[in-house]
C-alpha cells in the first residue's frame, strides 16, 4: 500500500546507518485499518479532537510499517512490552517508534531499537517550565536549567525534554528512568550509555529527538 503524499520522509543517520524517519499532518482520520483494540483505545480518549489524532497517527504508523515489511497495513499486528512500548508481534527485527505532537506526527523505523519524542514548542512561564522540569529532570539538568539566561530556558527545556523522552521510548522502561540519567542540552550524536541521541527537528517551532541503540 502506497504511502500518503502527504507523508515525508528524511534520514538520520546515526553513525553512518540510516534511520527512516517519517513527517506527517494528523489533517483526517479513518479507522478502517485499525484493530478492535485500537478503536477501542481511541473511543476512551475524551476529546473529539484527540480521538481524531490518534486514529490518524495509528493510520500513518500502519501504512509506513506496511512500505517496510510488505504486510498489509490493516493486518499488521503489534504486541507491547512491560510498559507498553509497542513491537511488530511477526516482524521483532523491524523497530520503530511513534510521537505526535499537535497536528504533527513523527514515526522512526530502524533495524535496531529506535525511540523518538516530537514536541510542538509554545512559549512558556518560568513557573510552568520548572514546574514541568521538576518532575522529570534530573539534578544536574535542572541545575543547567537555573544557570542560564531567561531567554534560552525555554528553548533549552525542550531540547532537554526531547531527547530524555526518546531514549526513555527507546528503551522501553517508562518514565521511571527519568531522573537516573542526564543529557546535555548541547552537540550532536550525544552518547548516553549505549544509546546515540540525535536531533531531528522537523520543522522551525519543533524539537524532535531520536535515540538509538548503537553500542560502541
Amino acid at each position: 500500500m502506497a504511502l500518503p503524499q502527504a507523508v515525508r520522509h528524511f534520514t538520520v543517520s546515526a553513525e553512518g546507518v540510516p534511520v527512516s524517519v517519517y513527517a506527517f499532518a494528523l489533517a483526517a482520520a479513518t479507522p478502517d485499518l485499525l484493530s478492535p483494540d485500537e478503536i477501542a483505545r481511541a473511543e476512551r480518549l475524551k476529546f473529539a479532537a484527540l480521538r481524531t489524532r490518534f486514529i490518524a497517527a495509528r493510520t500513518g504508523l500502519r501504512l509506513i510499517l506496511s512500505a517496510h515489511t510488505g504486510v498489509d497495513a490493516g493486518l499488521i499486528r503489534f504486541s507491547a512490552g512491560a510498559y507498553g512500548k509497542p513491537a511488530l508481534l511477526d516482524d521483532p527485527a523491524v523497530h520503530f517508534n511513534l510521537s505526535h505532537s499537535d497536528e504533527l506526527a513523527l514515526v522512526a523505523v530502524a533495524p535496531y531499537p529506535v525511540g523518538i519524542d516530537l514536541e510542538i514548542m509554545r512559549p512558556l512561564a518560568w513557573q510552568t517550565v520548572i514546574r514541568t522540569a521538576e518532575i522529570g529532570f534530573s539534578a544536574e539538568e535542572l541545575a543547567t536549567l537555573h544557570g542560564l539566561p531567561a531567554s534560552e530556558r525555554v528553548g533549552v527545556f525542550y531540547r532537554i525534554w526531547t531527547r530524555k523522552e526518546a531514549l526513555m521510548k527507546g528503551i522501553g522502561d517508562g518514565f521511571r528512568l527519568t531522573k537516573t540519567f542526564s543529557v546535555p542540552h548541547t552537540g550532536e550524536g550525544v552518547r548516553v550509555g549505549e544509546w546515540l541521541i540525535c536531533d531531528c527537528d522537523p520543522m522551525p517551532g519543533a524539537a524532535a529527538a531520536l535515540a538509538v541503540h548503537r553500542p560502541l
